[in-house]
């Protein structure tokens, strides 16, 4: 098993010494999961992490739009628009649907956004995203092959496939994006829920897995225990280098975005680039 792994390590991604892919922020495009009962959500991630995206919403009109916050309603402030499959459907269970039939809309009405894009990041509106310390790792990875990263869920492959927490962020390639979404509300695939449902349609359609611990499906990693206090020095040294070294944290609030955020570009010049091993998993037929 582990000399497996190592081999399908390898050719996904690019030797040390190789020269680095030339995929830059502006070859990603984000789809969010987004609510009206929770704008305030959006409102933060904008001032923040996505603050760095091109974007209609940000007057940006004549730049291609990066992020697509799917929602219930459409939102002018926030940049959220809805479609006739998601509007007017508020509940838990509605969610699921927004960014996955968001995507599906997009393939049929925006086949420009499909064609510049490399990787598609599914993510929810209280995901919070380093965009640098992203690309940093989707240039050592072949987009053109069927890949998919983010936090998998080891404990869960009893389902018979590997799950990836949608909270966390999951990274898709273009390639694996285009087998997938197609087929995604397919009976023998949907089950209700966005990260199983897509994880199990990934499988099926034979994309590679990785498993990164830079996507961090929870928050309690990225601040001090107890939460608010952010610069004591018991907690500083931690909180500094999750923060660093973090490609997404999950369950953050409007506010900690703009603080952790704040944090990335002001020490982004002393972050190490070390390259964390990715691991592969085997996905049960």
């Amino acid at each position: 098993m582990a000399d497996d792994c190592h081999k399908l390590h390898y050719c996904c991604e690019r030797p040390p010494s190789s020269d680095r892919d030339d995929t830059s922020l502006a070859d990603l495009t984000f789809l969010v999961m987004a609510s009206s009962r929770n704008r305030d959500r959006a409102i933060g991630l904008r001032k923040s992490w996505a603050a760095q995206l091109s974007s209609t919403a940000a007057g940006n009109n004549n730049k291609p739009n990066q992020i697509w916050l799917f929602s219930d309603a459409a939102d002018t402030e926030t940049g959220a628009i809805t479609t006739p499959d998601i509007s007017g459907k508020e509940s838990y269970d509605d969610a699921q649907y927004r960014s996955t039939k968001g995507a599906q809309w997009l393939m049929k009405t925006h086949p420009e956004v499909i064609a510049r894009t490399k990787w598609f990041v599914f993510v929810d509106d209280d995901t919070w995203i380093e965009p640098s310390n992203l690309v940093t790792r989707l240039q050592s990875l072949e987009w053109r092959l069927p890949l998919a990263m983010g936090y998998l869920w080891r404990a869960h492959l009893y389902l018979g496939y590997a799950h990836f927490s949608g909270g966390a962020g999951v990274v898709i390639s273009k390639e694996c994006f285009m087998r997938s979404i197609p087929l995604l509300f397919d009976p023998q695939y949907w089950n209700g829920l966005i990260d199983t449902s897509l994880s199990r349609v990934m499988s099926s359609q034979k994309c590679l897995f990785l498993h990164s611990e830079q996507f961090m499906w929870d928050s309690g990693p990225l601040r001090k225990e107890g939460g608010g206090t952010w610069f004591t020095s018991d907690g500083k040294s931690r909180l500094y280098n999750s923060v660093l070294s973090a490609i997404s944290g999950h369950y953050i609030k409007p506010d900690e975005m703009s603080v952790f955020s704040k944090l990335a570009r002001e020490h982004a010049s002393t972050l190490r680039r070390e390259r964390t091993p990715l691991r592969t998993a085997h996905n049960k037929r």
